[in-house]
């Protein structure tokens, strides 16, 4: 497929063009000059990161040559870059960081109510909690890394791993670490044809594992399945569907309250302006042997991304959901019913980064209202993260 199926700009590099009268010649002594100073090189006269004569780990190693020199125009720089990007999202192999640091206001979970009406002997007595929300900064250090590679002319085999260590300054019980791994297939596909437009799609599979610990100690262990299909059904038109399974045990604590869920998630996306608006609804359950910890839930969702001037990029999502549990809690006999809302934004903006990284500000806030007073949450979080570029 060529480098105007893919998106990439089409044009061929004005130094690598030979002809019958000696462009082999040409060729070399422009590469010469270029490499000497004594001309700019073809992405300045263009204005264009276009390169695609050569290989791409020998065209990475170009751009970030051109990338560096003093004089580099900033409309060329920006183009160069651009292209850094879209050859860093082709490679087999890429390795990228994951650093936060952001205020948890409510580190160990507590409930926000400051007493609780237990029923007893007919009635209700009032029982003050002593757990309150305790508040920390939290620091988060970590790695991912993706390899991927074909296994026919539609079809990529995927593999990520990551870890990531949540450590929560001044209070050492509460940090986390994460550790995962999935690998599955990407499968590309197309319909139409035949006078009409191609409508392109793809199949993602995914199976995984996640490790958590708690502290310094080990919590518990996550595997999942998930399927997902992404298709395009007109040109500034797309729908998305996908169904999840998981299976979590814990390292202590009862088996009764050990989880089996599932979730079936489908939305539509529609170009608005220079951005996607997408709505979207889910329904999740999950299973456990103890009665109380059985719940369903529905969740509907909307968002907006969009990238403005080039530059400055942002995304918002809110959503609304509901869940109900089976069974009475025990401590106050009634059965629990949450009501959450949320509501979440990304900003970034191009002038910020340095050498590659982006930095990207990620806000917050979610409430849930439940029937049972101690599930009571409001958790606002304002995160500050680095985005690797190329």
């Amino acid at each position: 497929m060529g480098g105007a199926d893919r998106g990439e700009p089409a044009l061929a590099h004005p130094g690598l063009s030979a002809d019958a009268s000696g462009g082999k010649n040409r060729r070399r002594a422009r590469h010469r000059h270029w490499r000497a100073g004594l001309q700019p090189h073809p992405c300045q006269r263009l204005g264009r990161a276009a390169h695609p004569v050569l290989p791409g780990r020998r065209r990475r190693d170009v751009f970030l040559t051109v990338r560096r020199k003093p004089d580099l125009p900033a409309q060329v720089q920006r183009n160069v870059e651009d292209f850094l990007e879209r050859i860093r999202a082709r490679e087999p192999l890429q390795f990228g960081f994951d650093f936060g640091l952001w205020r948890d206001e409510n580190i160990n979970n507590a409930s926000e109510a400051e007493t609780v009406d237990i029923p007893i002997f007919g009635t209700t007595l009032p029982f003050t909690l002593n757990e309150r929300p305790k508040e920390a900064w939290v620091a988060r250090t970590g790695a991912n890394l993706r390899w991927r590679t074909p296994v026919s002319p539609q079809t990529h085999l995927e593999v990520r791993t990551g870890a990531a260590r949540d450590t929560a300054i001044g209070e050492p019980d509460f940090n986390r670490t994460h550790v995962s791994v999935s690998v599955g297939p990407r499968i590309r596909y197309f319909l139409g044809g035949a006078g009409k437009p191609l409508l392109f799609g793809q199949v993602n599979v995914d199976v995984g594992a996640q490790r958590h610990w708690r502290g310094g100690d080990a919590y518990s262990t996550t595997g999942w399945l998930g399927l997902g299909v992404d298709q395009a059904i007109a040109p500034n038109w797309r729908i998305g569907v996908q169904a999840s399974y998981w299976k979590t045990a814990y390292d202590e604590g009862a088996d009764a309250v050990e989880p089996t869920g599932i979730s079936y998630y489908a939305g539509v996306s529609r170009r608005i302006g220079p951005g996607w608006l997408t709505v979207g609804g889910k329904m999740s359950q999950e299973m456990a042997k103890r009665e109380n910890s059985r719940w369903k839930g529905r969740e509907a969702s909307v968002s907006y991304g969009a990238t403005l001037w080039r530059d400055f990029n942002f995304s918002v999502r809110a959503s609304l959901g509901d869940r109900e549990y089976e069974g009475k809690e025990a401590l106050v006999q009634e059965r629990r019913s949450d009501d959450i809302y949320s509501i979440n934004g990304r900003l970034s903006h191009r002038a910020l980064s340095f050498e590659g990284f982006l930095p990207v500000l990620n806000l917050g806030w979610s409430r849930t209202d439940s029937s049972i007073v101690l599930h009571d949450r409001t958790v606002r979080t304002a995160r500050l993260g680095l985005r690797r570029l190329f």
